[in-house]
């Protein structure tokens, strides 16, 4: 009979094989682009018409995070730019990085970071719930 222990370690290894959902992450940056100007915060809106996901990298971060991320081993990161600007992405410990803003043109190092809050923020959870209705 296979002891707890060695089931866990054997579940655990597999779930480093699971690769995400690429179907889910574009349905997120699909829904987050239609959207962004109302779940956009204001101080970002000027930003928009250089970047349309400018502003959004906190919450397209959280909602991939708290719908399958979390549960592949994903982490938030948060780096900052040289002018100060902060950026989100998630990242696993194997190195593997889902950013759906920066779509890997422009890599940073940035460090291991919590979200402001445990559950997914109100503008996360219009999103989740917009999309499981899908």
């Amino acid at each position: 009979m296979p002891s707890c222990q060695g089931g866990s370690r054997e579940f655990e290894s597999r779930l480093l094989l699971m690769k995400p959902n690429r179907k889910l992450l574009k349905t997120i940056r699909k829904y987050i682009l239609q959207h962004s100007v109302e779940l956009v915060k204001s101080e970002w809106r000027y930003f928009q018409k250089k970047h349309p996901l400018w502003g959004m990298c906190y919450v397209i971060s959280e909602v991939y995070y708290h719908m399958e991320g979390k549960n592949l081993g994903f982490r938030p990161m948060l780096g900052k730019f040289r002018n100060g600007m902060t950026h989100w992405w998630l990242q696993h410990s194997d190195g593997r990085v889902i950013d759906l803003v920066l779509r890997n043109k422009q890599r940073m190092s940035g460090r291991r970071a919590v979200f402001m809050t445990k559950k997914p923020s109100k503008r996360a959870q219009i999103v989740i719930a917009a999309l499981q209705k899908e």
